[in-house]
């Protein structure tokens, strides 16, 4: 009777053992879902401000845009040959240079390349 008694409270406590390491890993699984939850809350947040942000720098684009036409000062010509010298030719610009850069690079060049300077002249 007393091998029964001892395989009984062996039994029993590796069952509670079990129950706790149950209970322990739900509970740190609860308390990362929570942390994780903030954090994605918190992302969420930031999304929704920076598409606030924008919404406005393109409704206040849009009011300059007004006032510059209202006034005769700018039409959709001069906005596009705008757009053409500060957006798309400093792109093409850059596409190019890093182009020659990896022409350089495969060719075994690339210690003759000296990096672009921002305040250089173009």
């Amino acid at each position: 009777m007393a091998v029964w008694t001892i395989l009984g409270w062996v039994v029993l406590t590796l069952a509670m053992m079990g129950v706790g390491v149950v209970v322990g890993g739900a509970l740190v699984v609860w308390y990362q879902r929570g942390r994780w939850m903030g954090s994605l809350k918190y992302v969420m947040d930031r999304l929704k401000k920076l598409e606030a942000d924008l919404r406005r720098v393109d409704e206040d684009m849009l009011v300059v845009r007004a006032r510059l036409s209202q006034r005769g000062l700018m039409d959709d010509e001069d906005s596009d040959e705008l757009r053409r010298i500060l957006v798309e030719l400093p792109r093409q610009r850059k596409a190019e240079r890093l182009e020659l850069v990896e022409v350089a690079r495969r060719h075994g060049l690339a210690e003759r390349v000296v990096s672009d300077t921002p305040d250089t002249l173009q």
